[in-house]
C-alpha cells in the first residue's frame, strides 16, 4: 500500500453547482450531495480514501432540479491531486477527472472513468463480501445494526472506535499527515459532541447497497439518514456510516 506521491499531497474533489444538486459517488461509494434546486453551491471534499491505483470511476446523479430548469443550471465536478498551499477552486494541482452537467432534458446520470498513478491497489472495501440484495445484507447485519443503534444514541465513542478498525487502517494510508491517535480523536469528538438520547421508535431502515454491492447504507424510508438525533445541540446530518463485512465481521468502513 505504498504511493509514489509526496505524502503532503491530497486528492480532493471540488464541486460547483447552480440551480441543481448532485449525489456524487467515486467507485460507487457515496461521497457527498452538493447543491440546491435554487441558488449557487460549492463543496470541497478530500477523497484520497476512495481512489485506488489504476482504474477509477466518478459518477453523479443530478437531483432537485426545478421544472423547467433555471437559466444557467449546472453541476461541475473536478478531482485533482493537490499539495499543501494550493488554493481550492483555483485550478491548482493536477487534474485527474472533470465531469460537467448542464440542463439537458432527460439527462440526470453522468459517469466518467479515470486513472490514478498513486494510492493502494485496494482499500478495505475491496475485501468486503458482496451481497445479492439489500435485504440479504441487512438481514445478516442486524445484530451489528442493533449495537450501532445503541452506541449511536448513547454517544459511545469507544464502541465506534472498536467497530471502525478497517476504516482507521485505510485513513492512516490515505491521510498520513494525521496519526492514528489523531484520527481516532476526531471521530470520538464528533460522536461525543451530540448529547446522549433515549433510543426513539425507529422505522425499518431502507437498505441501499453501494460500492458494487459490497457496502450497506441505512436510510430512512423517505431518504436521508436513518439514525438521527433530534435533541438540543444535535447535528442535523445524522449517521451516514457505510457498513461492510470484512473477514467475517461487520464493521464501519466509511
Amino acid at each position: 500500500m505504498t504511493s509514489s506521491v509526496d505524502p503532503i499531497a491530497l486528492c480532493a474533489m471540488e464541486v460547483t453547482t447552480n440551480g441543481a444538486a448532485a449525489d456524487i459517488r467515486i467507485n460507487d461509494i457515496p461521497v457527498a450531495t452538493v447543491g440546491m434546486p435554487t441558488g449557487h453551491g460549492q463543496g470541497f471534499i478530500p477523497v484520497s480514501s476512495e481512489i485506488v491505483r489504476g482504474a477509477n470511476q466518478l459518477s453523479a446523479r443530478v437531483v432537485s432540479v426545478p421544472d423547467p430548469p433555471m437559466a444557467g443550471a449546472k453541476v461541475e465536478i473536478r478531482i485533482a491531486l493537490m499539495r499543501e498551499g494550493d488554493r481550492y477552486f483555483s485550478n491548482a494541482g493536477r487534474d485527474l477527472v472533470r465531469l460537467d452537467w448542464v440542463a439537458v432534458p432527460g439527462q440526470n446520470m453522468l459517469s466518467k472513468d479515470f486513472a490514478a498513478d498513486f494510492g493502494p491497489a485496494q482499500w478495505s472495501w475491496s475485501r468486503c463480501a458482496p451481497w445479492p440484495t439489500p435485504a440479504a445484507a441487512l438481514d445478516d447485519a442486524m445484530p451489528f445494526v442493533r449495537d450501532l443503534v445503541a452506541a449511536y444514541f448513547s454517544s459511545e465513542a469507544d464502541w465506534f472506535e472498536q467497530a471502525s478498525t478497517a476504516q482507521y487502517a485505510d485513513m492512516i494510508v490515505a491521510f498520513p499527515a494525521l496519526s492514528e491517535a489523531e484520527q481516532k480523536e476526531q471521530i470520538a469528538t464528533a460522536i461525543r459532541s451530540d448529547p446522549p438520547e433515549a433510543v426513539p421508535p425507529l422505522p425499518q431502515p431502507r437498505p441501499v447497497l453501494c460500492c458494487h454491492n459490497r457496502l450497506l447504507l441505512l436510510q430512512a424510508p423517505e431518504g436521508g439518514a436513518w439514525l438521527r438525533k433530534r435533541g438540543p445541540g444535535a447535528r442535523g446530518s445524522g449517521d451516514q456510516s457505510l457498513l461492510g463485512k470484512v473477514d467475517g465481521r461487520w464493521q464501519i468502513i466509511r
